[in-house]
């Protein structure tokens, strides 16, 4: 069921979060998953449908509690489930046959900027961050070598 949640909780029609909300709603959620023994599910969960919020992965990041959430949780599902999320929420991509990866090296300066911002301050989320631009720095490099490849006529 939360697996197929949209939306982040307390998110306002201008995009802002009420930071109650989502706080309450979060501690409610794991309470449950944990007197259910569904902790390390929900929190994969909780970070793979925080992944899908078209705002989050966009520099600046706004919202604190949701940074301070990826941050300070003990448990690392929930990281787990925020960057594997990230890389399926992109879905498939086209591209000219020719074309190289380009629009992977987007993602890396997009992520590493984000992380760069949170080095100081949410060193762990930043670190997923720079996982996110290493794992679409190795695709756009694959993307050049089969784009070189299909040139000289293979």
């Amino acid at each position: 069921m939360l697996d197929k949640g949209k939306g982040i909780p307390g998110q306002k029609p201008d995009q802002s979060i009420d930071e109650d909300v989502f706080s309450n709603w979060i501690k409610e959620v794991r309470k449950l998953a944990t007197e259910n023994d569904r902790s390390n599910i929900t929190d994969y969960i909780i970070g793979k449908w925080l992944s899908r919020s078209k705002h989050l992965n966009d520099a600046p990041w706004s919202s604190m509690t949701i940074k301070d959430l990826l941050e300070e949780t003990e448990r690392d599902e929930i990281r787990q489930g925020f960057y594997f999320g990230t890389i399926n929420s992109r879905g498939t991509t086209i591209r000219d046959y020719y074309e190289g990866g380009d629009k992977e090296r987007k993602l890396v300066d997009q992520y590493k900027e984000i992380a760069n911002q949170l080095y100081f301050t949410h060193p762990k989320l930043a670190s997923i961050f720079d996982d996110l631009a290493s794992h679409y720095d190795f695709d756009a490099a694959n993307n050049d070598r089969h784009a070189k490849l299909r040139l000289e006529g293979y």
